[in-house]
């Protein structure tokens, strides 16, 4: 039988999101991230797959965890590029009000762009002349 990471994989984001439950309304934003990231990385880690989280919480400076490079999973099985948010919206969670998420992303090893940090969050279109932004 073959298996289906992306079903093993969500009960990583349904533990992170569980989780950062526990501070909705509470002020505290870095506790929702915490939190979430700890339950997500404790169920990625229980995942048979060699995973390498190439879009994370940043790079290995900056972020202490799920951090760009780190290896997730139990090391045995398809090599697996990873893009994650433990949680999108931790400040939202915090103040109590709607729409905060967790999401993963999975592919095979080397299929990720990678988009240089200092671009995450700018779109960028081209209608037949120079590239311009979207929001202008």
């Amino acid at each position: 039988m073959e298996r289906n990471l992306a079903l093993e994989v969500v009960r990583a984001t349904e533990a992170a999101a569980l989780a950062a439950a526990r501070f909705i309304g509470k002020g505290d934003d870095r506790m929702a991230d915490r939190a979430a990231c700890d339950a997500m990385r404790k169920s990625l880690n229980s995942v048979a797959m060699d995973g390498k989280i190439v879009i994370g919480e940043g790079n290995a400076d900056d972020a202490e965890y799920l951090y760009e490079g780190e290896i997730v999973g139990t090391g045995a099985g398809t090599e697996i590029d990873v893009a994650l948010d433990a949680i999108e919206g931790s400040l939202i969670c915090a103040t109590g009000g709607p729409n905060a998420l967790s999401c993963v992303a999975l592919t095979e090893r080397g299929r990720i762009l990678r988009w240089p940090r200092h671009l995450h969050g700018q779109s960028r279109v081209r209608a037949g002349g120079p590239w311009r932004d979207r929001h202008r």
